[in-house]
């Protein structure tokens, strides 16, 4: 019987496995590279669709805010209703044909609220998205004031779509009266 240390020491033995180690060692680092190279691209992908469907966001974001800005300053004939509405969620469309009426019929009738200062200057401060929602922050500049709003952002179909522009009460607002003297 042969002494496992004979072995060894014996080339021929120690030979035959070395190829087998070098075979496991290029296999394992092989999978590892495939393994890293898979993780990039799936992670790179993902950030560029998550950064495609940011600018897609802003670009609507862009141009709700140059029509908010230009129906504020210049009044609701000043913007196309098909045009603002292309860019509201569809919770949005009844409240908006409502605004919409409102605004011309004061208009019309010169009861329109007068310009009050100077015009209001609205930039898109923020875009941010997950998912199929996100949030749009305006800013906008007046008369020396600064003023901050979010809007929500809804991916309808294939594109998004801004809403919560008109805020619905849940409880009615309590109207002050004046004390009745008897």
């Amino acid at each position: 019987m042969s002494d496992p240390q004979e072995n060894d020491r014996d080339p021929s033995r120690r030979a035959s496995t070395v190829p087998w180690t070098r075979i496991f060692v290029s296999a394992a680092l092989f999978l590892l590279a495939a393994g890293g190279a898979t993780v990039y691209f799936v992670l790179r992908d993902q950030r560029a669709e998550t950064d495609s469907a940011v600018a897609d966001a802003r670009q609507v974001a862009e141009r709700f805010a140059v029509a908010f800005e230009r129906a504020r300053n210049e009044g609701a004939r000043a913007v196309s209703p098909v045009d603002l509405r292309s860019l509201l969620c569809v919770r949005e469309h009844g409240a908006f044909q409502n605004e919409l009426a409102t605004q011309r019929r004061r208009e019309t009738t010169g009861t329109a609220e007068p310009a009050r200062g100077d015009d209001l200057a609205i930039a898109v401060e923020d875009v941010s998205v997950s998912g199929d929602h996100g949030v749009v922050t305006l800013s906008g500049h007046q008369d020396g004031r600064s003023i901050q709003q979010d809007f929500s952002l809804v991916k309808e179909g294939t594109g998004w779509k801004v809403c919560g522009v008109y805020a619905r009460r849940s409880t009615p607002v309590p109207t002050w009266q004046a004390p009745t003297t008897r």
